[in-house]
């Protein structure tokens, strides 16, 4: 039986209870939350977009993909678009799902990764609570800088070692 903990600011808590196969039931906390897109950007140069964007509660700068949460009721790639526009000043001529997933079973929010080709300049404002730097990095060099972070934003490293794998998989 799942009982609600919490629900607020776009969060709710529940505790879950599930079956295994053998009949043991096994109970957690779960969370529900909204849904993420995360861009990476290639520029005409082959060139990474990367952020370097001031996060409060940590009080200090972390660098990271342009990443913004899905509204109720959108579409992923309209977020997309949305974010890139919002954080970087650039629109996607070309926007491609490239993968989705979950981080982990006990968060309940989906990850979209994009491919964002043939960018433009069309921005949009960006929100004021944000406060960001843009650079174009060569992929190896964006690697390096997201793993050497104080701290690492997972997905974005993550999503940049898949695109990596993958790219050189492609050559």
């Amino acid at each position: 039986m799942d009982q609600e903990l919490f629900s607020g600011d776009g969060w709710t808590i529940t505790r879950e209870e599930a079956v295994l196969p053998n009949g043991v039931v096994a109970r957690a906390a779960r969370a529900r939350t909204f849904d993420t897109a995360y861009l990476i950007g290639v520029n005409g140069d082959r060139k990474i977009l990367l952020l370097r964007e001031y996060r409060p509660f940590f009080a200090k700068y972390i660098w990271k993909l342009p990443t913004g949460k899905i509204k109720a009721g959108e579409d992923p790639d309209v977020t997309a678009q949305r974010v890139l526009r919002e954080e970087t000043g650039f629109e996607a001529g070309l926007l491609t799902l490239l993968w989705s997933g979950q981080g982990t079973e006990r968060l309940r929010a989906i990850d979209y990764f994009f491919l964002a080709e043939q960018l433009e300049a069309s921005p949009l404002p960006p929100d004021e609570d944000e406060l960001m730097e843009i650079h174009f990095l060569p992929i190896e060099q964006a690697v390096d800088t997201l793993l050497r972070s104080d701290i690492v934003h997972t997905p974005s490293a993550y999503a940049l070692m898949r695109f990596e794998r993958s790219r050189n998989a492609d050559h």
